[in-house]
């Protein structure tokens, strides 16, 4: 379901008109329709967290919809790559099936 849809579903069950929704995330109606609409992308980062907690569900959640990791999620993959890389190449390779599957070891 795209992010649009999404949101709008979620602003809907919870009986918040659009433009008091825009209000509370302080941008205009017509931005926040557009997205709704899908004729926008999914907006920054802080506006979708903002519109989580005022819908009440998991940033995480929304963040998927945006068809993005977590904000969280995407430091902790930048901050060790290195770190990774060198377990997944000490690490012994491990019989999954038909395929060899790598043995990360953290």
């Amino acid at each position: 379901m795209p992010f649009g849809d999404f949101i709008r579903n979620k602003r809907e069950e919870k009986k918040i008109q659009m433009n008091d929704f825009a209000r509370q995330l302080e941008i205009s109606p017509a931005y926040w329709s557009r997205i709704e609409r899908n004729m926008e992308k999914p907006p920054k980062d802080e506006l979708i967290r903002k519109a989580a907690e005022i819908l009440g569900i998991d940033p995480d959640d929304a963040f998927v919809e945006a068809s993005r990791l977590p904000p969280d999620m995407r430091d902790d993959v930048a901050s060790e790559p290195d770190q990774r890389a060198a377990n997944q190449r000490s690490a012994p390779a491990v019989e999954d099936g038909l395929f060899l599957v790598p043995r990360v070891i953290e």
